[in-house]
């Protein structure tokens, strides 16, 4: 490699996510610059000349750059922070400072001067010094370089032009973002905060009865309730009623939703209940999507493809994957003026590739006879095709390792029922129990599952009994991650627009004067092309809103 030709570059903002501050160039042969918003263009003849154009975290760097009218040059690109997420075992360091520090023997001066600074003065880095924050800059350029020279030769080459791929997708889906109705959203919020305000009236009553308290004085006619549900005075009224509450290490009672569901028969408990879930409706979603909305009702989230074990993307400020849970909520996420709204995605695909990879029998005689998967499951482990709901939990459930107490708690069976339906089933998927079987008894003994891209999973020891469910989920990820990406190739230069990748559906807007079934099937099959396996997908037509779907014209 022609190291003169490998160019660093940085930025610095006026806080997080905020407008460019300063632009740092570094090059492999010692030319440097230093340059204000105003000077970026300056760095422009550099990316011309570079080979390789690197970056720690580059999509946060490009998005800052975006904002001042610069494009980096996307067949050039390098992230480091990729190449660690791929070479490293998942529970390594991924900030630049503490990689630095692991392996390239630096000694954090810089940064601790930065960051003693920072704290001094309360301020963002935009009110540093030059003569304070330029060293810092310095040096994180410097130890970008030597990082990418370290793992230029290492990073498996398919995976990691894979994963520099996504960041362009993730970033064209970025900066687009998605519509909300922040009125919508402000009324659900009144309506969920007067629903958890009778809640509490109801659980006040109910501890009052329970603790035998003083009732409660009104105040205007309405009760003034003393009760806090998030307060220790929840697990007093659960002890009271003489429930068993698990302990922590630390001999704290634990009143998870996990330790108190068991008792939901209760009326204070399913009352609880339904006010913490309410509670986090609204502040995860209610009151963060408004404030994370800029000023044109657009959300513009932040979705990673290095903060996973398997690969999967993750999504933050804020996290729009739980969305698909929640039918109050989706109901804020509306269709563009002018646009049409489809959500594709991928059917059964982690079950679709246990079959496909181990080669699987039944599965695949099922698959070639076009035979729902559940259905088929059902009629071969439990008789009869009533049983479908069970089978699916079996289906998705099991290819991942969940075991029989899991599965019994699941369904409502004994450990012995649910042992006796977990060997059935492999019995039946006699070719997912031999590869599932391989995989672990490698994972055991190398401590890796290496995937068909060329990355090599490393799980610690207490995680080796994951190895399976790695495996699969990782493969499905690779087969998403390359459906996006050849979806966002080919309307990257027309007006539709990838919005969000939600698991294993994307969510595509097409412009209104386009033929909408012709278009989105042809997206759909685009996907499913990523994939050397016969894969299908479903259509969702968006009416109005997220929550309101219709079914659109099969693959």
């Amino acid at each position: 490699m022609d190291w003169t030709k490998v160019l660093a570059f940085d930025v610095e903002t006026a806080g997080l996510n905020g407008p460019l501050h300063r632009l740092a160039y570094l090059t492999g042969d010692g030319m440097s610059g230093w340059l204000t918003p105003d000077q970026a263009e300056e760095i422009i003849p550099f990316f011309q000349r570079a080979e390789h154009v690197v970056a720690h975290n580059a999509k946060y760097d490009i998005k800052t750059l975006a904002k001042v009218g610069i494009e980096v040059p996307w067949e050039k690109l390098d992230d480091t922070l990729v190449m660690a997420a791929l070479i490293l075992p998942g529970s390594q360091p991924k900030s630049l400072l503490e990689l630095s520090m692991k392996y390239l023997d630096y000694d954090g001066k810089t940064d601790a001067k930065v960051a003693y600074y920072v704290n001094e003065h309360n301020c963002e880095y935009d009110k540093i010094p030059d003569n304070i924050l330029r060293p810092y800059t310095d040096q994180q350029l410097v130890n970008t370089i030597k990082l990418f020279a370290l793992w230029y030769s290492e990073v498996p080459q398919e995976a990691y032009e894979l994963e520099m791929r996504v960041i362009r997708a993730l970033f064209d889906m970025e900066q687009r973002g998605v519509l909300v109705d922040l009125s919508y959203l402000s009324r659900a919020d009144g309506i969920v905060t007067e629903e958890m305000e009778q809640l509490q009236i109801e659980l006040d009553t109910l501890a009052q009865q329970t603790l035998k308290r003083p009732r409660q004085a009104t105040l205007i006619g309405k009760p003034v309730t003393s009760f806090n549900p998030a307060s220790n005075e929840t697990r007093d009224v659960l002890l009271a009623k003489g429930f068993f509450l698990p302990k922590s290490e630390k001999g704290n009672y634990s009143v998870s939703r996990e330790a108190i569901e068991p008792y939901s028969y209760d009326p204070f408990v399913a009352t609880l209940l339904e006010w913490r879930k309410l509670q986090k409706i609204k502040s995860t979603y209610l009151v963060n999507l408004q404030e994370a909305a800029d000023q044109n009702a657009v959300i513009h989230p932040n979705f990673s493809n290095t903060s996973t074990r398997t690969g999967r993307l993750s999504c933050s400020d804020p996290n729009l994957q739980n969305v698909a849970k929640n039918e109050i909520v989706k109901q804020a996420f509306i269709v563009r003026p002018g646009y049409r709204t489809v959500s594709i995605d991928f059917k059964q695909i982690e079950f679709l590739l246990a079959i496909f990879l181990s080669g699987d029998t039944s599965g695949m005689e099922a698959f070639n006879e076009g035979i729902d998967f559940h259905t088929s499951t059902a009629i071969h482990v439990f008789g009869d095709a009533k049983y479908r709901s069970q089978a699916k939990t079996l289906n998705f459930g099991l290819i991942y390792g969940m075991q029989a107490y899991t599965l019994s708690k699941r369904l409502g069976w004994s450990e012995d029922k649910a042992e006796k339906y977990i060997a059935s089933y492999f019995a039946h998927y006699s070719g997912i129990a031999s590869h599932r079987k391989k995989i672990l008894a490698n994972t055991r003994q190398t401590g890796t599952v290496k995937l068909s891209n060329g990355r090599v999973l490393r799980l610690e020891s207490t995680k080796h009994y994951k190895g399976y469910n790695w495996k699969i989920s990782a493969e499905a990820a690779i087969v998403v991650k390359r459906a996006m990406c050849n979806v966002a190739d080919a309307i990257r230069n027309t007006d539709i627009n990838l919005l969000l990748q939600i698991h294993d559906e994307l969510v595509i807007e097409i412009p209104s004067v386009m033929p909408f079934e012709e278009t989105y099937r042809e997206l759909g099959k685009i996907m499913c092309n990523a994939s050397q396996y016969p894969l299908s997908v479903d259509y969702d037509i968006w009416d109005g809103s997220w929550a309101n779907l219709k079914q659109g014209v099969p693959f």
